[in-house]
C-alpha cells in the first residue's frame, strides 16, 4: 500500500498524516523507492514538558534532521536544533525530575512563539516526521503552535512506538525498554529532548536494519541547549544554573555533522574533525 492510501488521524486541526503499518512507514528504504520518491529529510523529533496534560507546556525541545540519500548510502549526516523555552508555567515535579530545568531557570528563557516561525519552517522542511509516542509530541506542538497564531504544519509522520509494537516483537515498546534490549544510550531518570529524538532515531534505522543505528549520541559534539538566556544565580546555588550561566540567546542556525560509518573505529576526531566511528 503506498503512502497515500493511509489511513489519516487528526491532530491540529487535519495536519498530520499517520502511516498505519509497519510496511507503510518504512516503504522508501524497504521497498526501494516509491512511485513518488522518497522523502528528501526525515526529522526527528522529541519534546519535554511541564506534565502530561491539556493544560501543560513544552519545557524543550530537540530536533534530528537527516538527509534521506546519505541515510540510504551509509552517511549519518545530521542537522539538529537542541531549545529550552520559558512554558508560562511551573512543571509538575515529577516532570522537573525528567527534564531536569528548575522554574528558576525557565522562567528566565524565552518562550516557544519566539522561536514559532523558524520551527514551523524546520518542521516542514521534513518529508518525513519520526517520534515515539508521536502523538503526544505532535499533540503538545500543535498546541504552542496554536497559541503562537500558527497551524501546526502540514506533515507524513511516523511512530517508532506504534512500528515496534506493528512488528510484533514483545516486551514493552517503552523508549527505555527498547533501549535497553538494543543496548544504546544510558537514558535514566533524567534525559533530555536532544537525546530521546537521537534514540527514537536509532530505533527507526534499527528497524530499517541500517548499519547505522549504534551511532551513539555523543557524536554530537554540542548537545546542550542553543538559546539559554542569563539569568540571576539561583540562590539555592543550583549546579545546571551554574552550568548555563553566562551563556546568551543565539539566532537558531544549523550546521551539519557528519558521522560516517567507515574507517575511523574510535569516538572522538581530532583537530575539530566531525566525529566518525565504525558501525557493527
Amino acid at each position: 500500500m503506498l503512502p497515500d492510501q493511509a489511513a489519516r488521524s487528526i491532530i491540529g486541526g487535519e495536519r498530520t498524516r499517520h502511516l498505519s503499518s509497519p510496511r507503510e512507514m518504512f516503504p522508501f528504504i524497504l521497498e526501494g523507492h516509491l512511485l513518488k520518491g522518497p522523502p528528501a529529510s526525515v526529522l526527528f523529533v522529541d519534546v519535554e514538558t511541564t506534565g502530561l496534560h491539556g493544560a501543560d507546556r513544552i519545557v524543550s525541545l530537540g530536533a534530528i534532521r537527516l538527509p534521506t540519500f546519505e541515510m540510504l548510502t551509509g552517511v549519518l549526516q545530521f542537522d539538529q536544533i537542541h531549545l529550552i523555552f520559558d512554558p508560562g508555567r511551573k512543571s509538575h515535579p515529577k516532570a522537573e525530575e525528567v527534564h531536569g530545568y528548575d522554574d528558576w531557570i525557565l522562567r528566565h528563557q524565552q518562550p516557544f512563539s519566539d522561536y514559532a516561525a523558524p520551527l514551523f519552517d524546520f518542521i516542514s522542511s521534513a518529508g518525513l516526521v519520526v517520534a515515539h509516542n508521536a502523538e503526544f509530541d505532535e499533540s503538545f506542538l500543535a498546541r504552542e503552535f496554536d497559541a503562537a497564531g500558527l497551524q501546526m504544519p502540514l506533515m507524513q509522520s511516523c511512530c517508532t512506538m506504534q512500528a515496534y509494537r506493528g512488528w510484533g516483537l514483545g516486551g514493552s515498546a517503552s523508549l527505555s525498554a527498547i533501549c535497553s534490549r538494543l543496548a544504546i544510550g544510558q537514558r535514566g531518570q533524567r534525559h533530555d529532548a536532544l537525546q530521546d529524538a537521537w534514540l527514537a532515531m536509532q530505533v527507526y534505522l534499527w528497524l530499517h536494519k541500517s548499519v547505522l543505528w549504534q551511532t551513539p549520541f555523543s557524536v554530537i559534539a554540542e548537545p546542550e541547549p542553543q538559546n539559554p538566556r542569563d539569568f540571576p544565580q539561583d540562590r539555592r546555588g543550583c549546579s545546571l544554573g551554574e552550568r548555563l550561566s553566562g551563556r546568551r540567546r543565539v539566532e537558531i542556525s544549523f550546521h551539519p555533522r557528519r558521522a560516517c560509518p567507515g574507517h575511523l573505529d574510535r569516538l572522538g576526531g581530532q583537530g575539530g574533525s566531525p566525529t566518525s566511528r565504525r558501525a557493527r
